[in-house]
């Protein structure tokens, strides 16, 4: 079992990373869509610096990157669709959206 889920990684791993970031945008796409079917906001975003490298190089006119020193070490590197992405170190390359 701990083989096949390597290999899967490793295959993943190989991946464009167009292919990657375009499946990461529909799975917060999603995400969203989730939550406001039940009438509620997206205010926040967490993820991986890998993550929003990718996201960052898919869709820069989709993002809108924050430059205030202050909100950036506080990990808020851009705003999608109105909610916060921050960027955590131990997010275990897993985004979390949050109403």
């Amino acid at each position: 079992m701990r083989e096949l889920a390597s290999r899967a990684r490793r295959w993943v791993a190989d991946l464009p990373q167009s292919v990657r970031a375009r499946g990461l945008l529909r799975t917060i796409s999603n995400a969203f869509s989730e939550h406001e079917r039940h009438d509620r906001r997206v205010t926040k975003i967490m993820m991986s610096a890998q993550e929003y490298s990718l996201l960052r190089r898919l869709s820069p006119r989709v993002i809108e990157p924050r430059t205030a020193i202050d909100e950036l070490n506080a990990g808020w590197m851009a705003d999608l669709w109105g909610a916060r992405v921050i960027v955590r170190k131990n997010s275990g390359g897993k985004v979390a959206v949050f109403s």
